[in-house]
């Protein structure tokens, strides 16, 4: 009898270029954490008059789900262009590319073939086709390693795949102390938040599964269509003086709740004390910039042997001259999707 460990788990995915059409993988996850996948019939309870149960179960449509958390490494460009949709790559030099992923126009997100499973046997390994990504979760903690999860929603699981695990890949998460916070109201220059001690969001595509009456999709969903997107998160700020409390209430100063709501930038940007190979000057390095959000609520709580904190939960918004959200992340990679 085989027991199975984390030791020999691993993500790896690949991009179609068709729905239905699954593709061999091309990149892999650095640090995953977790992995998980499922699969839910459905099921669908026959009635009949004369008995006190169900007179049968039928399968309903196959919903499928998978996810993983990880650590954020120079290397997960790939996942902010998938979520977000728009992608951009310039070549900086020969030795660096930067990677620019922004909210698409269209508003669709890419669709994934994603692998995981352990490597010790093909049986504890699954294939998922036509995935795309309902939703991606960034948080950044002082004192611990930076992560991101991905929940994704997919078509066509296939059982016992031949995928292999990877080659372990030498490149180093970020973590707290490689980045600062910034935020502004208005034109206002951007001001590092000093006693910020953790923000995260979230870029939800609220994705929704659409069956069909087709007997060639069989009990696999026909399409996945997106909705409208929503990008919310919260900062946790050690209490220091009223600024942010104000910005709350409506602006610089507003002591009071304001009818109008001050529009404010959020800055995050990573860079790691560590040269992309081949460059003389060029760190690797995460930015992300939501250049409007307005801030959802405030407040304080006071209690014994506790710091003084205030979470401030915020939602970005589109801008006209941007997007709602930028994530540019630059390394030696020659090209999306590896």
């Amino acid at each position: 009898m085989t027991t199975f460990t984390s030791h020999g788990g691993f993500v790896i995915y690949g991009k179609q270029t068709s729905s239905g059409t699954a593709v061999a993988p091309t990149a892999t996850v650095p640090f995953p954490r977790t992995s998980e996948w499922t699969i839910s019939n459905q099921l669908i309870e026959v009635d009949s008059i004369g008995r006190a149960e169900p007179a049968d179960l039928l399968p309903g449509f196959a919903d499928v789900r998978c996810n993983f958390e990880a650590y954020l490494t120079p290397y997960d460009h790939n996942w902010f262009g998938y979520v977000l949709g728009r992608r951009i790559k310039t070549t900086v030099s020969d030795a660096v590319t930067q990677f620019k992923a922004q909210c698409a126009a269209t508003n669709n997100s890419a669709t994934i073939t994603f692998y995981t499973g352990v490597e010790e046997s093909s049986e504890a390994k699954v294939m998922i086709e036509g995935c795309r990504p309902d939703s991606l979760t960034f948080t950044a903690r002082a004192g611990e390693v930076v992560t991101y999860s991905v929940n994704l929603i997919g078509r066509q699981p296939t059982l016992s795949t031949t995928a292999t695990k990877p080659s372990f890949v030498d490149i180093q998460p970020f973590i707290f102390a490689d980045g600062y916070v910034k935020a502004r109201i208005g034109s206002d220059s951007l001001a590092t938040i000093a006693n910020i001690e953790e923000i995260n969001f979230t870029i939800n595509n609220n994705l929704e599964q659409l069956p069909s009456i087709n007997k060639s999709d069989g009990r696999v969903v026909h399409e996945i269509a997106q909705n409208q997107r929503r990008i919310a998160g919260e900062m946790t700020i050690r209490f220091e003086n009223l600024t942010y409390q104000q910005w709350v209430m409506g602006g610089s100063g507003s002591n009071t709740p304001e009818n109008t709501l001050a529009t404010i930038s959020v800055d995050v940007y990573l860079e790691q004390n560590k040269l992309i190979p081949g460059a003389s000057a060029t760190n690797y390095s995460c930015h992300i910039y939501m250049p409007k959000v307005k801030f959802g609520e405030g407040g304080f709580r006071v209690g014994t042997n506790e710091i003084l904190t205030y979470r401030i939960p915020f939602s970005a918004f589109y801008d006209s001259s941007d997007t709602a959200i930028t994530v540019t992340i630059e390394n030696e990679k020659d090209d999306w999707d590896e």
